[in-house]
């Protein structure tokens, strides 16, 4: 069982469905309509993954923040085998106008880390088995940087200070992985190029 704690666009919902050993898919996603691409990819592909699949495979979906109470309350305790996403680096990406979305909700860096990605983890911590892994896509971004720079000091990275709100909480990084990533369209890259993004993996301390 997985849970995506930011649904997004779809494409790790698309890698359940090709994926035999996944047999429920958890997803949320708080912009409507995200929310509702979500549902359209689910009611569509669904059904032609289950014809080509050897395993059953259930999808819930949810237009809740990953780090709310209500999220927490659609979550089997101590029931998921992974929890896997990439979520918005705070105000770099902002997918609707919504007041549910996080950049909203949580309007300096602090905030956001401590509430949004610090509630996040602490429904990570309920719903997750023993042994169960986390892995985050997350990389550093720029507004973050600046808005956390004061006087003289160098502004902070959100990876650092992601790292390190996990580690406080009881989690154990295991191993750091490279997320490459294809260039969009119209993107100048020099040929073999790519983007890399780490993807931090964690395990609870015992």
């Amino acid at each position: 069982m997985i849970w995506d704690m930011s649904a997004g666009w779809g494409g790790r919902m698309l890698g359940a469905m090709v994926c035999d050993r996944v047999t429920k898919y958890i997803g949320c996603d708080p912009a409507t309509k995200t929310y509702k691409g979500l549902l359209e990819m689910r009611g569509e592909l669904l059904p032609m993954a289950l014809a080509m699949r050897k395993a059953d495979l259930k999808i819930e979906l949810y237009e809740l923040g990953s780090e709310t109470p209500k999220m927490r309350a659609k979550l089997p305790k101590g029931g998921v085998d992974l929890c896997w996403t990439s979520p918005p680096y705070f105000s770099t990406e902002k997918y609707s106008n919504e007041e549910t979305q996080s950049w909203k909700t949580y309007l300096d860096p602090d905030s956001w880390l401590n509430g949004f990605l610090g509630g996040t983890l602490d429904n990570w911590e309920y719903c997750l088995k023993q042994g169960g892994t986390l892995a985050i896509n997350i990389d550093d971004a720029k507004e973050y940087k600046k808005l956390t720079r004061k006087g003289k000091l160098k502004g902070r990275e959100l990876t650092d200070d992601f790292k390190a709100l996990a580690e406080s909480k009881g989690w154990r990084l295991i191993e750091t992985l490279q997320l490459e990533l294809s260039a969009g369209p119209g993107a100048k890259q020099k040929h073999g190029k790519h983007k890399r993004e780490p993807i931090f993996v964690f395990k609870k301390k015992s």
